[in-house]
């Protein structure tokens, strides 16, 4: 794992640099993995985070895991994710962002995922969002779901594969101003936009988020997404 933090009531992730993870050739690889607690309240906010992962594994790759509990919530807000690599064998998936388990509520905006994990002798599905319990108040907007590998899909809502933005759309009743758009990242590991990238000045505005991961000011009006 990048950061790994467990039932830590008022936890904030924020403006982390994560990449190059690796392992055995069979490790679960996590740029950053919440696990809450149950039947503690407790909020946590993962935000302004770069994760770039391309393991060489056939294990499970995540870019942002939270695993809650009934009582708590989380905001994830401003995160670029990138999963990228190939799956050798076996069946393990890869995720963007994960959502498993109850809550109370999730919110997540303006946030830039790109997963070109392929198979190349495996079997996975490379999802950039996946949400396996719907259970609790969600939010989700204005990000950018973007998947070009072999195996990849996405989304996955409730107990189905949303192949396209649209069918996730509908399934979810989320991400109404969200795009599917390859956001141009400059490497693998620079999770910088391009200039002309779709997720310049396409996100909303967060309140009491003002500056990016390198403090660098955000628009008041149009941020961009991740």
């Amino acid at each position: 794992y990048g950061i790994y933090v467990a039932n830590a009531p008022g936890t904030k992730i924020l403006k982390n640099k994560i990449y190059n993870l690796n392992g055995t050739a069979a490790a679960t690889i996590k740029g950053i993995y919440y696990s809450g607690s149950s039947g503690v309240t407790m909020t946590v906010d993962i935000e302004n985070n770069s994760i770039g992962l391309s393991p060489v594994t056939t294990g499970t790759v995540d870019g942002i895991d939270y695993f809650g509990y009934a009582a708590n919530s989380v905001n994830i807000y401003y995160n670029s994710v990138y999963i990228g690599g190939t799956l050798a064998s076996g069946s393990n998936g890869s995720f963007g962002i994960r959502k498993r388990d109850a809550l109370v509520t999730y919110n997540q905006k303006d946030n830039a995922v790109h997963n070109t994990r392929t198979n190349s002798g495996g079997t996975g599905v490379h999802y950039a969002i996946y949400v396996s319990n719907t259970t609790g108040t969600l939010s989700m907007d204005y990000n950018d779901y973007f998947v070009s590998g072999t195996g990849g899909v996405l989304g996955y809502w409730s107990a189905t594969n949303q192949p396209t933005l649209t069918e996730w759309k509908t399934a979810s009743s989320q991400d109404a101003s969200s795009i599917a758009s390859d956001p141009m990242f400059v490497s693998e590991t620079n999770l910088k936009p391009f200039t002309g990238s779709p997720v310049l000045a396409a996100g909303t505005p967060i309140v009491g988020i003002t500056t990016d991961i390198e403090e660098t000011s955000r628009n008041v009006t149009n941020p961009s997404i991740g």
